[in-house]
């Protein structure tokens, strides 16, 4: 399933945002996107000891992440 299509729905929910308090599902979705990015460009250490592995398709997912991050702050790239 394309990355594009599984951030679908969320990127909707995020567009349609206004300025005031972050409905606390709204802020969720950001914390988690967050944590996939960081998991996406740093990989994943499946233990605390372990070598980083790379996800699958790491960059594509980076850059949706980022895209659908960038809908609620701009200012972030």
């Amino acid at each position: 399933m394309p990355v594009r299509r599984l951030a679908g729905p969320r990127r909707r929910r995020l567009r349609r945002g206004r300025p005031g308090p972050v409905p606390a599902h709204a802020s969720n979705t950001m914390r988690t996107l967050r944590v996939l990015h960081l998991l996406a460009v740093r990989g994943v250490r499946p233990a605390p000891d372990a070598a980083a592995v790379p996800l699958t398709h790491a960059g594509a997912v980076a850059e949706a992440v980022a895209a659908t991050l960038a809908l609620p702050s701009p200012y972030a790239g």
